[in-house]
């Protein structure tokens, strides 16, 4: 161990800016070490938050709450109600936000707030502290009480530095995310249009702040479900990032895996592929071959070669995707659980059936011990698992596990979301395949009515709810609905070519 506490620092420093978690949770960790030993005050917080961060980083949320929760008291006794404390509440409250244990966040924040009013100009980490209380109240389901905060916020705002400050923007933009969630559309639509136009002005339309502003914005179409409307602000984001940034800039290559994404959902694997190619060309040059924010990249661009059939380039990305971020992350890192399902898909893709289940449970687990049981993430590898149990024939099982996600879905979403609609229909189909047929219609005909009203009766999205039902029906022996369900399957397959 070096007998340099600043060298140790920025080894942890160096690592983290790499991806490298692993090195940097060992650096980090000496570092703390070393601090003790010289009994220096200060050096034994930065430490400890050192250590916090980097133990967040790598998933280790355990360990990451009990040192800060430490490095809370610790500034409290040797500085009493300042900056660092305030800072270090801040934090827990978002590590509590990620893991969705908003109550704990909310408390997290408030206390945050408690001590910056205590503070002089300390008016932005007030307004930090609103926004932080916003989110909580949103997803608590108070978008009352969320909009009452960011109001705060931007009170504190113009009261500090006027109404045009561009400082407004990011509250504006959270305060379109409440409106669009609140099913508020247009007053949504308002503020946004007041952010860009802030933002327009200061620091201007070919600005990087502009550009996030922007995906700031597409972010917001995304929770209402309008992708296409997301995917061209974000295109239109990574124009201005190129004419603006360095062509190695790490902002640029995280805006282009994003659009990358975006387009695979999609649907647009061509353009998903060239933009994640491009970032991750980026990601290396600058983190590293073996650094697992290069890693997520890797899954990203497997995942679009998954979709289209091409197992053989998937393969490489995502199994070396899978051996980095264990090794950087850690065994228990939400990522993780992201590269065993895909190595899983992939494995089922090649009929490797048995050999895909371990790798799903423990994805499951994993998601379960990061984001609690009732999280929307668990329902992922609760629905792939439930459809390998189909692929082997243990229908119980599936279905299990399908009321499980399906359960999460009508507590998060709401019962009548195409996403609650389609773990309906997997659980009708596996009812289907338990020769429960009267439920199975039951089922199947609800999931498809929700799809109905989301999509309309001749998208090609409802090929498949069409299908299934007029197959249940005519086991049932009702020709008419079959026969009506059979029209209708014809008119969604033309609305496909």
């Amino acid at each position: 161990m070096s007998s340099n506490w600043e060298e140790l620092n920025q080894k942890t420093i160096d690592a983290m800016v790499k991806g490298k978690f692993a090195d940097a949770l060992e650096s980090a960790g000496q570092a703390l070490s070393l601090a003790r030993e010289m009994g220096d005050d200060s050096k034994i917080l930065l430490s400890m938050e050192n250590l916090s961060e980097v133990q967040q980083s790598a998933g280790d949320f355990e360990n990451a709450e009990t040192l800060t929760k430490e490095a809370i008291e610790f500034s409290r006794r040797i500085n009493g109600d300042c900056t660092e404390t305030a800072d270090l509440y801040g934090s827990l409250a978002v590590m509590y936000a990620y893991m969705g244990r908003f109550d704990e966040a909310r408390k997290a924040y408030d206390d945050e707030l408690s001590v910056r009013e205590k503070l002089d100009n300390d008016y932005r980490g007030k307004v930090q502290a609103l926004q932080g209380l916003a989110e909580c109240a949103l997803e608590m389901g108070s978008p009352e009480e969320a909009e009452e905060y960011l109001s705060r916020g931007i009170a504190l705002v113009e009261e500090n530095e006027g109404e045009e400050s561009s400082s407004k923007g990011p509250l504006l933009v959270n305060m379109g995310v409440v409106y669009s969630r609140a099913g508020e559309a247009e007053k949504a639509g308002e503020v946004l249009r007041m952010a860009l136009k802030l933002y327009e002005k200061d620091p201007g339309p070919d600005h990087p702040v502009f550009a996030d502003a922007m995906t700031r914005l597409a972010d917001t179409y995304l929770d209402r479900g309008a992708l296409d409307p997301a995917v061209t602000l974000y295109a239109q984001a990574v124009e201005i990032l190129k004419g603006t940034l360095d062509k190695d800039d790490p902002e640029l290559a995280e805006k282009e895996e994003k659009l990358g994404q975006l387009y695979l959902k999609n649907g647009d694997t061509d353009s998903a592929g060239k933009f994640l190619k491009a970032a991750l060309a980026i990601q290396k040059k600058v983190y590293g071959d073996e650094s697992a924010i290069a890693a997520q990249c890797e899954n990203d661009l497997g995942e679009v070669y998954m979709a289209t059939e091409n197992f053989k380039d998937a393969e490489p990305l995502l199994k070396h995707s899978l051996k980095v971020r264990e090794k950087e992350l850690g065994e228990k890192h939400p990522a993780l659980a992201q590269s065993l399902n895909n190595v899983a898909v992939l494995l089922e893709s090649q009929g490797k059936y048995q050999e895909s289940i371990p790798l799903h449970q423990r994805a499951l687990k994993i998601r379960r011990e990061a984001f609690g049981e009732k999280h929307p993430a668990v329902t992922q590898s609760l629905e792939n698992l439930a459809a390998v149990y189909q692929g082997v024939g243990k229908f119980q099982e599936a279905e299990e596990l399908l009321r499980e996600s399906l359960g999460i879905w009508e507590e998060f979403a709401g019962r009548d979301n195409p996403v609650t609609a389609q773990t309906l229909f997997n659980l009708g189909t596996i009812l289907f395949m338990r020769a429960k047929l009267r439920e199975a219609e039951k089922v199947l005909t609800e999931a498809k009515n929700i799809m109905e009203s989301h999509y309309g009766p001749e998208n090609p999205n409802m090929a498949l709810p069409y299908r299934a039902l007029a197959t249940v029906t005519r086991k049932l022996g009702k020709t008419a609905d079959a026969e009506k369900y059979e029209s209708l399957l014809e008119k969604a397959n033309k609305a496909a070519k």
